[in-house]
């Protein structure tokens, strides 16, 4: 039994490091590359002393779920070898959670020792940095976590609803810790934990192990089953996902054609439910809520225009979250299992590259615009619900500082053009199948932009010539703006190339281009159209070209997986 453990303790460990460092680092070096670059601009940051509560709840909030990331990480890769060791169950499932624990205690006190050094005194971290309370609860919270995570191996309702409770539970018992007399009464830091509150917590660790380990040796054992209701609704939803349809009549089908559907059920209809109905409806009740608690007399938003735009701020950022997450979704329906091949289906296809990729294409075309319509939808709905709840006095303010149709138009291109913009591309990037590609398109994206934003920051402190500092600008738009043409250019000619896209598709992207750049320059500066700016007419073009990048990139990608 300890050759097993040791054995599966040392594999935790090296998976575990790597993590482990790089969340560290991020929550150290994150606070001091802030110091430093404050200090290097003069900007004065002695008033954060002052006021620590909102740092501190959201180091306590990030460190959660970065370090419990990590022990996740590190025990998905051990569960295999561990359910398989001549063992007992309880031991098994004991041990993995006293690792989870033992990780998240570390690298939490590691934390806190590198900020005791580095940022704060001793007394001052002592006063308003408590450790040993939210500690107790993130170990609480840890063992609670596995409890769940076993339990819901056989799902039903009640369990969900379970779980849904205990976590809200947990949590607001840890926000009285800080509003002993109640919320509406001053903010206290907890920073001695007396004994019934330690008892509490370790009576519901208690609880939370001898569960857990019960509902790991059901799921060892193979008795783990859903619930009928569960399984039923489970089945409904899969029906929901994959579109699919025993009523419908079988006609038959070109391989273009079925291949098109097969993938829409298999693929595209799962992001359009899950990024469009889900996080459609996660916003319209967000919407909703600001409708219902809207108050002229709050010190918040307090007039109508501010409340219509906050619809369109919340829409815009849910659409760009649901382009990602669509993004994602999509790059599970190409790749098989472990990223190692293409989807057999897909790479099997009789069809070449060229209509391969067209009708991938085709397919991602008509799931983003299916899910953009249905953010307008819900845009339109939660306006309705305005006009019904407050009248006609709501949807006409005041005409003089509010046009309804400028802000439409204003918000729908802006997130017309970042919903594609990060989907698109994106999607262009995942489907090579490559993660080697997937880090270094990260880095050269995230080092393009520190060296966007920083080189002329760092030359303003340092040189301090404005004219200088101009010209910096002005050569550093022009590159980017070139690296951005010439990367689409070189798409477009290698797909051509490849002939993975007709030269009718190459005309038509550069006709829509050049359209599309002319009528926003226009559109932004419709009183001066200046020869003089032409390096912000060029940096347009470019961030629009990237809009039809993805016209070439993503059949370049799909050519590039099918045939690695």
């Amino acid at each position: 039994m300890t050759t097993a453990l040791y054995v599966t303790t040392k594999q935790f460990c090296k998976r575990a490091w790597l993590g482990a460092l790089l969340a560290v680092g991020i929550l150290v070096l994150g606070p001091l590359f802030f110091m430093l670059l404050s200090r290097m601009l003069a900007v004065s940051v002695g008033h954060l002393a002052d006021n620590l509560r909102g740092y501190y709840f959201a180091y306590q909030l990030i460190s959660l779920v970065v370090f419990l990331t990590v022990a996740l990480h590190a025990l998905t890769g051990c569960q295999q070898l561990c359910r398989g060791l001549p063992i007992s169950s309880r031991a098994i499932a004991s041990w993995m959670m006293l690792a989870m624990v033992g990780l998240v205690v570390v690298l939490q006190l590691v934390t806190n020792g590198a900020y005791r050094l580095l940022y704060f005194e001793t007394e001052t971290l002592t006063r308003n940095w408590p450790v040993l309370g939210p500690l107790l609860f993130m170990i609480t919270l840890t063992l609670v976590g596995n409890l769940i995570y076993w339990s819901l191996k056989s799902p039903s309702f009640s369990r969900v609803l379970f779980s849904v409770g205990l976590i809200a539970g947990l949590f607001t018992w840890f926000l009285t810790r800080y509003y002993p007399h109640g919320f509406q009464k001053p903010f206290v830091m907890w920073q001695q934990v007396t004994l019934g509150e330690f008892v509490t917590l370790q009576l519901v660790c208690l609880g939370a192990w001898y569960q857990g380990t019960r509902e790991f040796a059901r799921f060892r054992a193979g008795t783990a089953a859903p619930s009928q209701t569960w399984f039923r609704v489970e089945q409904l939803w899969s029906n929901l996902i994959s579109g699919s349809d025993t009523h419908g009549l079988l006609l038959p089908l070109s391989s273009r054609t079925a291949l098109a559907k097969y993938h829409w059920r298999h693929t595209c209809q799962r992001a359009v439910v899950m990024g469009g109905v889900v996080l459609g409806l996660a916003v319209l009740l967000i919407n909703v809520q600001s409708t219902i608690s809207f108050d002229r007399h709050s010190p918040g938003i307090n007039d109508f225009p501010e409340l219509i735009e906050s619809y369109f701020g919340m829409t815009l950022l849910f659409s760009w979250i649901a382009s990602v997450f669509m993004a994602a979704l999509l790059m599970r329906g190409m790749h098989a299992a472990g990223r190692t091949s293409m989807n057999s289906f897909l790479a099997k296809t009789p069809l070449s590259d060229r209509i391969l990729g067209a009708t991938l294409t085709r397919n991602v075309v008509k799931t983003y615009v299916t899910v953009f319509l249905l953010f307008e939808v819900i845009l339109l709905l939660t306006c309705l619900l305005l006009y019904l709840m407050h009248g006609r006095e709501a949807l006409q303010p005041d005409a003089y500082r509010f046009d309804w149709f400028r802000l439409w138009l204003n918000y729908t291109l802006v997130m017309l053009i970042g919903y594609w913009f990060f989907g698109a591309n994106l999607i262009s990037i995942l489907w090579t199948g490559r993660t080697w590609f997937y880090w270094t398109m990260l880095a050269l994206c995230a080092a393009s932009f520190l060296f966007f934003v920083g080189v002329p920051m760092v030359s303003r402190e340092l040189i301090g010539n404005y004219v200088f500092h101009h010209y910096l600008m002005l050569v550093l738009i022009l590159f980017y703006s070139l690296l951005m043409l010439g990367g689409t250019a070189f798409a477009y000619r290698s797909a051509a190339k490849k002939m993975l896209i007709t030269p009718r598709t190459v005309w038509t992207a550069l006709v829509c281009w050049m359209l599309c750049t002319i009528t926003a320059w226009v559109y932004l500066y419709p009183d001066r159209v200046d020869i003089n700016r032409i390096a912000e007419l060029i940096f347009l073009g470019a961030i629009l070209s990237l809009l039809f990048a993805p016209f070439a990139t993503i059949p370049l990608a799909i050519s590039w997986n099918r045939h690695r």
